[in-house]
């Protein structure tokens, strides 16, 4: 096993998170995420068993002193140095410019999804269809005593302490998608975050019967960025850049399905390839779980055609939420696992494993060696009322 025994026991807690395929992937790129962690012996025995030309210990022929680099010179011909010779190379007399390495630098987004917020309520004469008459059944006999606006009062207020650079909003706020509703939401997410910290994708309960998104989404205006038919929500901060997707389209009773459709599939490869030529940390949102397990009733209907664009572009982050549980799983792209990061429900006061009201920090930093991801779990605790961190995993990214 790789890494301290704190990272070991963080890599055994998401192995039955991750799957055995997406766990072996996890644990082969394990060692380039964990490096920036691991002793001064673990970086010989890693240079030993993956370079023959760099050493950092006693490897023969080696020598590391302070300022010099010394190395058995390789035979010459007649007349040049012998086999018994060495070449002595000082800095202090390489004639090269200096550069000092660029600074590591750290963006912080948060994650929270399945909010449920808002406390459903027919208007005067609005007549609601049957999906939504079912779903109002639910909220009072059950949803109701499981997602408590305290709990989002208190994640706000830690949120806040956190001081994330963005945040990211996986849909599902509403429970019916009344007009109403929007409205609700609109105020609170008013008093919770500016539209410029927020990028913000609707749900599968935005959307929950033909019109309701269409009708309810003027409410959020300043939260949603005007763009073109199909195009991905985008968002640019420093290294940053936010892909946004909208999941969320009319489905039967008892069906709770997304579609992304060919148009945004298409402007998801475009924004992935523009990010790329930037050198942008590119971070895809979504409501509906692109990988892992998934019910057929709850599924991302075009998923594979997500995952292929994944693969063919790569990305360094997917966020999504839907599930109302905490999952991390991993899609393959262009040099390597590609993370894919669930949230559990914001408001939820369920006592089931993953299934507690939290939110995620990821802590993504540009260094000198390439990108670095790490995510920081924070969960409600109904005792004291408050968020506290629960676990933090190192996640091999490629950016």
């Amino acid at each position: 096993m790789i890494g301290t025994q704190p990272q070991q026991a963080a890599l055994v807690g998401y192995r039955c998170a991750l799957g055995q395929h997406g766990y072996a992937a996890f644990v082969e790129h394990a060692p380039q995420a964990l490096a920036t962690t691991q002793t001064p012996q673990a970086h010989r025995r890693f240079a030993d068993q993956n370079s023959n030309r760099f050493h950092l210990g006693t490897r023969p022929g080696w020598k590391m002193g302070r300022q010099s680099y010394i190395k058995r010179a390789p035979p010459q011909p007649r007349g040049g140095f012998g086999d018994d010779q060495t070449t002595v190379v000082n800095a202090r007399n390489l004639d090269l410019p200096f550069a000092e390495p660029a600074p590591d630098r750290t963006w912080v987004v948060a994650h929270l999804s399945d909010l449920h917020l808002t406390e459903p309520v027919a208007e005067g004469g609005e007549a609601l269809r049957l999906k939504q008459r079912l779903g109002l059944a639910s909220w009072r006999n059950r949803r109701s005593h499981l997602h408590q606006g305290a709990v989002l009062n208190a994640l706000a207020v830690d949120l806040r302490t956190q001081a994330p650079d963005r945040i990211a909003i996986s849909g599902d706020l509403v429970q019916v998608g009344t007009p109403d509703e929007f409205r609700q939401a609109a105020r609170w997410l008013a008093g919770f975050a500016s539209p410029e910290q927020v990028l913000l994708v609707p749900g599968n309960h935005e959307a929950y019967v033909p019109g309701t998104w269409e009708s309810g989404s003027g409410a959020w205006q300043a939260y949603l960025p005007p763009m073109g038919e199909g195009d991905p929500w985008l968002a640019r901060h420093e290294g940053l850049l936010l892909i946004g997707l909208s999941s969320a389209v009319p489905s039967a009773p008892g069906l709770a399905t997304g579609t992304l459709g060919k148009a945004q599939l298409a402007g998801l490869e475009a924004a992935l390839e523009q990010g790329a030529r930037e050198e942008r940390f590119r971070v895809v949102v979504l409501h509906h779980p692109p990988a892992g397990q998934v019910s057929w009733r709850k599924r991302l209907t075009d998923q594979r055609r997500f995952a292929a664009i994944i693969a063919r572009y790569g990305a360094g982050l997917v966020l999504h939420g839907h599930m109302h549980c905490a999952t991390l799983s991993s899609l393959p792209g262009t040099a390597g696992p590609v993370p894919v990061v669930g949230a559990p429900a914001a408001s939820a006061l369920d006592a089931r494993p993953g299934r507690m009201a939290g939110y995620g920090l990821l802590r993504i930093t540009r260094a000198e060696a390439g990108w670095q991801l790490r995510l920081d779990r924070r969960v409600y605790r109904p005792r004291t009322r408050d968020f506290v961190c629960l676990e933090q995993c190192q996640l091999p990214t490629h950016g």
